[in-house]
């Protein structure tokens, strides 16, 4: 797998707004479903969920050195959570 360089802040902090947002994006029991399937750490499981994400995910970026752990959007959604893949899955 050809390695994706790391996000900025900035943009992991959208990315993580758009996944945790409370209409459209995950629920709290998915994040952890996919965290835990992927063995991310969730350093903070208890706070909001884009706050959560961004902990986790930025987190596994730093340990990695890169952003290859980080969920991408497919091209060819079913659903928006349907459009939402993760490395490890």
């Amino acid at each position: 797998m050809a390695v994706v360089p790391s996000f900025d802040d900035a943009s992991l902090h959208a990315l993580c707004d758009i996944l945790g947002a409370t209409d459209t994006g995950l629920a709290g029991s998915e994040i952890g479903q996919h965290l835990f399937k992927c063995r991310f750490l969730d350093p903070e499981p208890t706070i909001t969920k884009r706050h959560r994400l961004f902990a986790a995910l930025s987190l596994q970026q730093k340990t990695d050195a890169n952003a290859n752990g980080v969920p991408v959007a497919s091209s060819c959604p079913r659903t928006r959570r349907d459009s939402i893949r993760w490395c490890c899955t």
